[in-house]
């Protein structure tokens, strides 16, 4: 009888548990230990609160790496994954844009229907075992538990689904990493991903609340030429700025490395001359009214005031008064309103880690990590993140059931 021992509860640790005592065919223990009090707290979180766990319009570049990605979405796709997740009771539908969601709308629902399969198949799950250390010994690795002293757990093979450093109060707080530096296994510096901008307080904190869709450009400081543009709501904050855009936008500049500033277009559907002649017209319609009145009609009241403020413009002259160097300005603005980039929420409000366990350690048909015999990785814990929109769980799940695949065919040839 062979052991296996799982690290983390999280959705890739899960499927990965399912996948080996489905597929083998001689008996195998199997183990799943979790630092928390109970597995799968990422999961309940996932979609905000919903779990969008894939979505139809699934492609490689839609991660950081379609290469590396390519073997294991071609053999678990969205397709493949929706229906595994059906056969074990889960009904599901499209929402929008793709995203496929449980039926129910809960995530609850999601991680319930897991726990039944995986209760059903006799997987052991301990909670409360926190790893602080990995030991191989005669060709079995002993798996320590931080919470018990010198308790350890016994393995043949030994599954990595640690997850990222994203998130930390839902299980993962990057602590998996270490555990993999006595094998000398290289990890690249790891950046909080799909998370929200800060930028200055003084120009947000009146916009606190505001959403507006628009499009969203990273302007390089040094260059000052914009390298990404993505169109999406933008979520106000008092300090800074979210919304998915925005979390797609942090991933780029992350990845990217450098110094940036991002641009709002307001009115992406307009030109700047076109802007113009509308704020001439408007000009000529609202002459003896404050300039704080510009812009209402056209933009979110504060977000105009905010506007005109920042063309250094009196808010309490007549809109009469302006001249055309006013108005090309306020129109700059609006064609492209400047947020400096003071940094990020954090991995405390990150969805995805950036950076993670170096794609040259993991063979990518197999997810084995190379340096060390019989163990393998799974889900956020490896250098691959993907798009909002369900990817990143498909990832976790198609990683994570591969992982279990492959360590059941090794099972079973060697039988």
């Amino acid at each position: 009888m062979k052991d296996v021992i799982i690290i983390g509860g999280g959705p890739a640790g899960i499927l990965c548990a399912a996948a080996i005592k489905e597929k083998s065919k001689e008996f195998v223990n199997v183990t799943i230990v979790e630092r928390l009090e109970k597995i799968g707290k990422k999961i309940l979180a996932t979609g905000n609160g919903k779990c969008n766990f894939t979505n139809k319009n699934l492609h490689p570049k839609k991660y950081s790496n379609a290469k590396f990605v390519t073997p294991t979405l071609s053999t678990y796709g969205h397709k493949e994954i929706t229906k595994y997740l059906e056969s074990i009771g889960l009904l599901s539908k499209e929402i929008s844009e793709g995203r496929m969601y449980p039926y129910t709308e809960s995530a609850t629902t999601v991680l319930e229907v897991m726990r039944m399969h995986l209760n059903k198949l006799g997987v052991n799950i301990k909670t409360n075992y926190d790893v602080n250390k990995v030991v191989l010994r005669e060709n079995k690795y002993l798996v320590y538990n931080k919470n018990q002293k010198n308790a350890y757990l016994e393995c043949d093979y030994l599954v990595f689904a640690c997850g990222g450093a994203a998130a930390p109060v839902l299980g993962s707080n990057g602590s998996g990493y270490a555990l993999l530096k006595p094998y000398k296994v290289k990890v690249t510096d790891i950046y909080p991903g799909l998370v929200g901008i800060k930028s200055e307080i003084t120009t947000l904190k009146v916009l606190n609340g505001l959403r507006f869709k628009c499009n969203v450009s990273v302007i390089e400081k040094k260059s000052k030429k914009s390298v990404w543009t993505q169109y999406g709501e933008v979520q106000f904050k008092g300090d800074g700025i979210s919304g998915i855009v925005v979390m797609e936008a942090s991933t780029f500049m992350a990845r990217r490395g450098g110094n940036y500033i991002i641009h709002l277009d307001l009115m992406p559907e307009a030109s700047l001359d076109d802007t113009i002649r509308m704020l001439n017209i408007r000009k000529d319609l609202f002459e003896n009214q404050e300039v704080s009145n510009l812009l209402t009609g056209m933009l979110p009241k504060m977000l105009g005031s905010v506007i005109v403020k920042k063309a250094s413009i009196d808010l309490s002259a007549y809109v009469k008064s302006l001249t055309f160097s006013n108005i090309k300005k306020i129109a700059g603005l609006i064609k492209a309103f400047p947020l400096d980039v003071k940094g990020d929420y954090g991995f405390e409000r990150a969805q995805v880690t950036v950076g993670g366990v170096s794609l040259t350690e993991i063979d990518n048909e197999t997810l084995a990590i190379r340096k060390m015999n019989n163990a393998y990785i799974c889900g956020e814990m490896i250098d691959i993140d993907g798009e909002c929109g369900g990817y990143n769980m498909q990832w976790a799940l198609a990683s994570g059931y591969l992982v279990g695949s492959k360590i059941a065919e090794s099972i079973n040839e060697n039988a």
